[in-house]
């Protein structure tokens, strides 16, 4: 209002100007009267223009004392915030919270991005006026205390996290020993000699050593696992006893980062050996012998760190394809044997006790076909330990 007047004024100081010096003299005829008109004039624009000067220092100095007379801050608006909850926690004890209140229409006026004043979305930030008298500058102290200890523990929990990520840049070697049992099962059908066998396999032990390197500042890296494990104390359902064995395998593999869904893919090779039951030479002799594979496969894979109930976990999957095999019959009478060709495929958990310890689980399939039919499934549990 008091802004409208004053520009009203100056468009009149303005018009008064443009007459006073455009006033033609003739019409007049005398000078002395023209003097003294255009005296009166700049008299008039004399007062008009203090006038206008001291409006505007009434005005300001009013605006500054409107503004004076309130506290105001930005608050972030947390889960469960209502806007009476807000009010109430930066009043002073027994004040009353009133729609009418001065600090409340001011708040009021100075979000308009807020819709709802009934439902406050958590997260979004708004501007809060409180008359001096009615603020507690305890609770808002209390406030500042707090947003400030939260900004430094974000701050370190950045400076951590860049840690962390220049740690995983830097050139790493790492490796483990683990321990493993497991129970499985091998099916085995022989067509050339009409018989099918089924046993269940028990491994008392499985030992493995794993290592990896990551090169500095690079999204891949290489790893290696080597592992033995002892077979026994398998039930057959041909009736003969079953002698004990080992099996043994070693696989390099390179991985490749996908940081963009926090996953990581690889690829490589595995040399392992397996044990099948000699159907040749028990047609031939009605004895339970053992004939061993060597096989060697391409692998691919996939790995990622997931989350189950605030639980971290490792998991691994792979599916590997034979690209060559070889068959050692354990008795002559065993004869010529078929190589084998098949695939296999494994699906691998592990869980981080600690920096050092973990547990880890996995459930094996291998199928194959060559002078048998066979199939090999197992379920193992175990431990490791990440000795650097």
């Amino acid at each position: 209002m008091v802004t409208s007047y004053l520009r009203n004024q100056k468009s009149k100081i303005v018009q008064l100007n443009t007459l006073a010096s455009s006033f033609p003299i003739k019409i007049i005829g005398n000078d002395k009267i023209l003097s003294i008109y255009r005296t009166t004039v700049t008299n008039y624009n004399y007062f008009m223009t203090k006038k206008l000067i001291i409006l505007t220092t009434v005005y300001l100095l009013s605006a500054a004392v409107h503004a004076a007379s309130f506290y105001s801050f930005n608050y972030s608006i947390k889960e469960q915030d209502t806007f009476k909850k807000i009010l109430t926690r930066f009043s002073k004890p027994g004040t009353v919270i009133s729609s009418k209140s001065k600090g409340v229409q001011r708040t009021l006026k100075m979000n308009p991005k807020v819709k709802n004043w009934n439902k406050l979305e958590a997260g979004n930030k708004i501007k809060i006026y409180f008359e001096k008298t009615v603020f507690n500058m305890k609770e808002y102290k209390a406030y500042k205390k707090t947003l400030k200890a939260n900004k430094t523990e974000k701050v370190k929990e950045k400076v951590n996290v860049a840690k962390k990520a220049d740690k995983k840049t830097q050139s790493k070697i790492k490796g483990s020993v683990h321990y493993m049992t497991s129970l499985g099962v091998l099916s085995q059908t022989s067509v050339q000699n009409n018989l099918s066998s089924e046993y269940s396999q028990y491994s008392p032990y499985s030992l493995g050593l794993s290592g990896s390197y990551r090169p500095s500042k690079k999204s891949y890296f290489f790893s290696s696992d080597l592992y033995i494990s002892a077979i026994n104390n398998g039930a057959s359902n041909t009736g003969g006893d079953i002698e004990g064995v080992s099996d043994y395998g070693i696989a390099t593999y390179m991985h490749k980062d996908v940081k963009k869904y926090s996953f990581t893919y690889f690829g490589g090779l595995e040399y392992e050996s397996f044990h099948s039951f000699s159907t040749n030479h028990y047609a031939a002799s009605n004895e339970v012998v053992f004939d061993k594979t060597l096989a060697l496969y391409a692998t691919l894979g996939v790995s990622k760190d997931f989350k189950i109930s605030n639980v971290p976990l490792f998991t691994k999957l792979t599916f590997s394809k034979s690209i060559a095999t070889s068959t050692t019959p354990t008795m002559a009478s065993s004869g010529t044997l078929e190589s084998y060709s098949g695939f296999k495929t494994n699906l691998y958990l592990s869980y981080n006790i600690n920096e050092k310890w973990y547990i880890h689980t996995m459930l094996n399939l291998l199928k194959m076909s060559g002078s048998d039919e066979l199939s090999i499934s197992k379920y193992g549990v175990g431990f490791g330990y990440n000795f650097y």
